[in-house]
């Protein structure tokens, strides 16, 4: 069983000072080991990452440190002075918060970081913000004292010397004014600012009856009077079009969703059936939930029932007892322990799981345990993520529910390497474990629905 360590996390937000903007920010840690032992003179492996927004938020700056504790088990580091990961510490913009600090540990001294704790940085020092100021200079006709902003030529009289609409070029106070003058044009009379129609309500006669469209522009243009023709189910008398059969009854054959394809007169109507799924049923025009009473902890769906979404009408369920112990993957077969990548998050066990069985499917694991598992004729488990394993142990196991043991129970998300995340039933602390040197951890499958 792999050893577990576990360290005391205290960030103390100062600011160092110099002569220019600082761009460093304190940090101390307590360090302790699973015995609750403080670790002395012992120098270990950081990386600090700064995140934005909430505690699974993007990282906007990551760095690595090899401090040493002291007599009192007491580790002190500098942020922004280690090796830079990826980002810029002083290109941070502190105000547009909030930011987190995630530290990742290896007691070890190396980059097998473990040891993981996110904490919020409540307040960031004020020299932190004096990076994002920026200076005002006024430009002409504008004074600045202070935080003060004035105009210093204010109400200026513009006089437009020439008659017509004018237009103004460039900005105040160097612009220019275009004052061009308007020429009438045919039917149009212009003097001083006044416009005149020159020939006023003109009568145009249309010679043909149906409707007319005119071509070109007053006065020059041509009046086109096409007839309508009547088509089927329409008549047209002088100015009057009539339907010649309105109010026509149509008979649906069948229930369901009706369609029609084509246009009246000539179409057809598609009446297909709803056929009722999985805690759905139909009767007659009624659509009803056959299972509205779902709670965690019931028999529903071959397993017992630990998550409900918000629908109240899908989750998760877990098999009704431990399904034994097993390695994470086959310890004789695989050689490159990663899987690439896993995921944490609700259903991301399914995925996990699928990745798993590509690469080493059939031979004994935990993966392997969960996809030959069956119940009450579902052949879907998985081995849960660390989110759906953490959401199982608080939803049940802290209930007295789901006939847990009290021992660690794998997830299906990767912790490094070579090892994978696992959850301890007795307290809900979770930790890295040897993916193929520890068979003694608890195999849970479950499935959605």
């Amino acid at each position: 069983m792999k050893k577990i360590f576990t360290i005391l996390l205290v960030l103390f937000s100062t600011v160092s000072l110099f002569a220019q903007i600082p761009q460093r920010m304190s940090y101390q840690a307590v360090i302790r080991n699973s015995s609750n032992n403080l670790v002395l003179n012992t120098q270990i492996g950081m990386r600090i990452s700064i995140l934005k927004g909430t505690i699974f938020g993007v990282s906007v700056y990551v760095e690595t440190q090899n401090p040493t504790t002291n007599s009192n088990g007491l580790v002190s580091i500098s942020i922004g002075s280690g090796t830079i990961v990826t980002g810029s510490f002083s290109a941070i913009n502190w105000a547009n918060g909030p930011y987190f600090i995630k530290t990742e540990s290896d007691l070890l001294g190396g980059t097998a970081y473990s040891i993981i704790g996110t904490s919020e940085l409540m307040s960031v020092p004020y020299a932190l913000y004096a990076g994002n100021v920026t200076t005002y200079t006024s430009g002409t006709g504008i004074s600045i004292s202070n935080g003060t902003i004035t105009n210093t030529a204010p109400n200026q009289t513009v006089n437009i010397a020439a008659s017509g609409i004018s237009s103004v070029i460039g900005t105040y106070p160097n612009y220019t004014i275009n004052t061009p003058n308007h020429v009438a044009g045919v039917g149009i009379a212009v003097n001083g600012n006044t416009i005149t129609n020159t020939v006023p309500n003109q009568t145009v006669n249309i010679a043909a009856s149906g409707m007319s469209s005119v071509i070109g522009t007053y006065p020059n243009y041509t009046i086109n009077t096409p007839n309508h023709v009547a088509g089927t189910g329409i008549a047209i008398n002088g100015n009057t079009i009539t339907n010649t059969a309105p109010n026509q009854t149509v008979n649906l054959l069948g229930t369901g969703n009706t369609t029609i394809n084509g246009s009246y007169p000539n179409y057809a109507i598609n009446t297909p059936i709803y056929v009722a799924g999985n805690g759905i049923s139909i009767n007659s025009n009624t659509i009803s939930v056959s299972n509205p009473s779902l709670t965690i902890g019931s028999n529903y769906a071959g397993g017992i029932v630990f998550y409900i979404d918000a629908t109240g009408q899908h989750g998760l369920v877990c098999a009704s007892n431990d399904q034994g112990t097993n390695n994470w993957i086959p310890s004789t077969t695989w050689t490159n322990t990663a899987i690439s990548s896993t995921f944490d998050c609700y259903l991301c066990g399914d995925v996990n799981s699928r990745i798993a069985n590509n690469l080493f499917g059939g031979i004994s694991s935990a993966f392997q345990v969960c996809s030959i598992y069956a119940n009450s004729s579902y052949t879907d488990w998985y081995l849960p993520s660390r989110y759906e394993l953490t959401l199982m142990y608080l939803n049940l196991k802290t209930l007295n529910l789901g006939n847990f043991s009290n021992g660690w129970y794998w997830s299906s998300t990767e912790s490094g390497a070579q090892t994978a995340w696992v959850i301890n039933f007795t307290n809900g602390n979770f930790a890295g474990y040897s993916k193929w040197g520890s068979p003694s951890v608890i195999v849970r499958p479950i499935r959605a629905f």
